[in-house]
């Protein structure tokens, strides 16, 4: 049986500029992550990727969202935000 990679199944952040939860399912194929102007995209995306930098030992920025990654695996890392 041929073994799937582990990616990101679903991306979870907390307190989203102090007041809203986000919970992104992923799909392994294509992910599409669109809106108007000022509803978040770009802090989900620069959220993520902090906490993907924390995980590697790196700075992160501050802030008071917390995300939390799950992967296929089943296996979920929360960041240290």
């Amino acid at each position: 049986m041929k073994k799937q990679a582990d990616y990101i199944k679903r991306i979870e952040i907390k307190r989203l500029w102090g007041r809203k939860d986000i919970s992104w399912e992923l799909r392994p194929d294509v992910n599409i992550l669109s809106g108007v102007n000022g509803i978040g995209k770009s802090t989900i995306l620069n959220r993520s990727v902090n906490s993907l930098t924390a995980l590697e030992g790196g700075a992160l920025s501050n802030g008071s969202a917390r995300c939390t990654f799950c992967l296929l695996s089943g296996r979920c890392y929360p960041d240290t935000l």
